[in-house]
């Protein structure tokens, strides 16, 4: 009927893979500060990154949370650990 455990760790790496992959290209892909001409186009260049920097990883985290969630298979202790971690983050 169900997803056996061992499809849903497979799922849950392939997720957390995908969201390492999204925060290894967020961090690669962000607009250097140093391409700037002034102080004030500096700050908001470095405002942009650490802003894209906290998506990814809030998106990680969620992502973390879920998995975690999917993976509890009922056990109420499990399911409340995660969405206490889901609403922590």
């Amino acid at each position: 009927m169900g997803m056996t455990f061992h499809k849903l760790a497979r799922c849950a790496q392939s997720v957390m893979a995908a969201g390492g992959v999204a925060l290894v290209l967020a961090i690669l892909l962000a607009v250097p500060a140093f391409a700037a001409s002034d102080l004030n186009a500096v700050i908001d260049s470095v405002r942009d990154w650490v802003a894209g920097l906290l998506i990814a990883l809030a998106t990680l985290f969620l992502t973390v949370g879920g998995v975690r969630y999917l993976t509890a298979q009922g056990n109420p202790r499990a399911v409340e650990d995660a969405k206490a971690g889901i609403r922590q983050r």
